[in-house]
């Protein structure tokens, strides 16, 4: 339940220093849990059919949401303009930062959030632009976390180092200790994280997407438990169980259905297809990623409740 060390030398960052041990290659995801993840849970990179079609800022084709005609296991709850969810700007321009002031005032401002990252202008440009590719791809209607924070405590239940948290209860988005050594390496370079991410592609570009994918994935989350309000009940099995949530039928119905669907499994990675929830939010990602979502994935997002992405 988290990541192994990174190995990264800060005086000599680059596409040989962001190194993560193979299959090993996890973050923290906590819908329900605060800031210490006393229940996380973790989601595996896919190493399969993952190419990136684009590292950069400005995700390609997005897969709409097609007509379901099979039982739909969400209903909205969450509406923009309410205390949590609010309407931005339908495309935001994002201009990369020169000072934290203007980092902090560009989140602030333009996409709501509050961000406390130190004084690492890498990190704040990083989220900052990430952000406002979800926003711009949503068209303003994302739900996006109140407040972003670095957390060198996140850690899983047994110890080890976490990459990114999303606490459902605080609507927060944790960084961990492995991402903020990345950062913090990165920032003394003068480069941004992107670019040393666009130059790691090279050699891995499972790698490098799994550093995007990791902070779309946590956004999937929250948009899928401010909008379907069955969400909670769509967690993992050993979730559910220790959240003491007894209706577990969401859950066990998904794992029926994608236990035998070839198509589904080999999109996904395995961690994916442990609860409809871990569905969700990684086929959020790939969305805003720009990734081609076959029929029966967009059929499962749809009923188990994943927000309409446009295309």
């Amino acid at each position: 339940m988290g990541i192994n060390n990174v190995s990264i030398q800060p005086q000599n960052i680059g596409v040989n220093n962001l190194n993560l041990v193979n299959n090993q290659k996890r973050y923290f995801v906590s819908p329900n849990a605060v800031d210490k993840t006393p229940q996380s849970d973790t989601v595996q990179l896919s190493t399969k059919n993952d190419k990136l079609k684009k590292i950069g800022i400005g995700a390609a084709i997005a897969v709409g949401v097609a007509g379901i005609g099979t039982a739909v296991y969400c209903l909205t709850k969450g509406k923009v303009g309410s205390k949590y969810v609010r309407q931005l700007a339908e495309h935001i321009e994002f201009k990369p930062a020169t000072t934290m002031d203007e980092a902090v005032k560009f989140a602030k401002e333009q996409l709501g959030v509050t961000l406390k990252v130190e004084d690492n202008l890498t990190a704040a440009n990083f989220i900052n632009e990430l952000l406002t590719n979800v926003n711009n791809k949503m068209k303003g209607k994302s739900v996006l976390p109140r407040k972003i924070v670095f957390n060198r405590n996140l850690t899983s239940a047994d110890s080890l180092e976490g990459y990114a948290s999303w606490s459902n209860n605080r609507k927060r988005l944790s960084f961990g200790p492995a991402f903020i050594k990345e950062f913090e390496a990165v920032q003394q370079t003068g480069k941004s994280f992107l670019n040393v991410l666009g130059e790691y592609a090279k050699k891995d570009p499972y790698g490098a997407q799994y550093r995007i994918k990791a902070i779309y994935h946590e956004i999937g989350h929250a948009n899928h438990f401010k909008n379907c309000k069955n969400a909670d009940k769509m967690l993992r099995l050993e979730e559910l169980k220790s959240n003491g949530i007894k209706d577990t039928h969401f859950t066990e119905e998904f794992l029926n259905e994608v236990k035998n669907n070839d198509i589904v499994k080999k999109f996904h990675c395995e961690y994916a297809l442990t609860s409809p929830a871990e569905f969700i939010a990684d086929t959020f990602a790939y969305k805003i990623m720009g990734k081609e979502i076959p029929k029966e994935v967009e059929e499962l997002y749809v009923k188990y409740g994943g927000i309409p992405v446009p295309v």
